[in-house]
């Protein structure tokens, strides 16, 4: 599957910091009428294709999953743009010099929570690495 060609253009990283990028994939965010980025489950995917979170076999065969189970795919793209606006919410006010809201740090601890379950230390080429533990098309792994 050729991902590059269905790509929405603006979607890609422009900051350098993933959480940046992340909270940047609304567009024209305080205007009336934002344009949403993460219309649907595969552009989530192929966004993070985009930038190396995942790579281009998994990422495919993560579209193919959604399209078998697509409540769960919807359900882990609520859980993307639900903590993107967390972390939006939560980089205005740091920046502003403000406390952030604790319902946002709410949204985002349990997602911090799922994504180091995930971690573990592997050894490769005669050094630990941290890595990740990953099942096979687990849907939400663009997520951590």
């Amino acid at each position: 599957m050729d991902l590059t060609k269905t790509f929405p253009k603006g979607l890609v990283l422009k900051f350098g910091l993933l959480c940046l990028d992340f909270t940047n994939t609304v567009f024209w965010r305080l205007h009336e009428e934002p344009i949403e980025g993460f219309t649907d489950y595969s552009i989530l995917i192929k966004w993070g294709w985009n930038i190396g979170l995942l790579h281009e076999s998994d990422s495919a065969s993560l579209i193919q999953e959604a399209q078998k189970y697509p409540r769960e795919a919807i359900i882990v793209l609520r859980r993307a743009i639900k903590l993107r606006e967390a972390l939006y919410r939560i980089i205005v006010a740091t920046t502003k010099g403000s406390h952030p809201d604790t319902s946002d740090i709410d949204i985002l601890n349990p997602e911090i929570s799922k994504m180091l379950r995930r971690k573990t230390l592997v050894y490769l080429e005669g050094k630990f690495e941290w890595g990740w533990r990953v099942g096979e098309n687990e849907l939400d792994q663009v997520l951590w």
